[in-house]
């Protein structure tokens, strides 16, 4: 269960919260998209309650990539970082294939109004 509130120690400090780690990611990911072509990517966007969590994804993934990163808006909500507070939280952290959707890690899915709409 990657979802359990135990801290985990990573190359990167200690997380309050386990995370799901990309190899499993990948795992349960790749025979997806093998057997249905019409899919172009799938995604993983854990749900972060706290501004205080919020912190913590930013400075582990920070870590990780060894570049700046904040959860932000999605394009049609601004693309600007999240104000604070402003949780929950939906940030994408793997994409299978990553390239070339790298530039939506830590995208927040949630502020999306064309996700968040009812399909009609």
């Amino acid at each position: 269960n990657f979802t359990l509130d135990t801290p985990v120690q990573t190359t990167c400090g200690t997380l309050s919260r386990a995370i799901v780690p990309l190899e499993a990611f990948k795992d349960l990911a790749e025979p997806v998209l093998e057997q249905n072509p019409f899919i172009a990517a799938l995604e993983f966007a854990p749900r972060i309650e706290s501004e205080a969590a919020r912190v913590e994804w930013e400075t582990y993934w920070s870590c990780v990539e060894n570049r700046t990163y904040s959860v932000r808006q999605t394009r049609d909500s601004g693309g600007q970082p999240n104000p604070p507070n402003s949780g929950p939280y939906f940030p994408i952290t793997h994409i299978i294939p990553y390239r070339p959707n790298d530039f939506a890690r830590l995208l927040d899915i949630h502020t999306s109004e064309f996700i968040r709409r009812p399909l009609k």
